[in-house]
């Protein structure tokens, strides 16, 4: 497990959640997103897109 990937599971739900919506947002880029949180580029991604698919789910009803 490498250190990112151990701080990725310490952030709290709300922290996630602010991530993916500064992601979605491009209020920052994800390179920047990723260090600032102590996560991988590739963990941004994932709750980026997450998050876009719990929209559109429920934007889709």
């Amino acid at each position: 497990m490498t250190s990112s990937t151990f701080q990725a599971t310490k952030l709290l739900t709300t922290q996630r959640i602010d991530l993916a919506i500064q992601a979605m947002s491009g209020s920052a880029n994800i390179s920047h997103l990723a260090s600032e949180n102590n996560v991988s580029r590739k963990f941004v991604y994932q709750q980026k897109n997450r998050a876009l698919e719990a929209l559109n789910e429920v934007l889709s009803h």
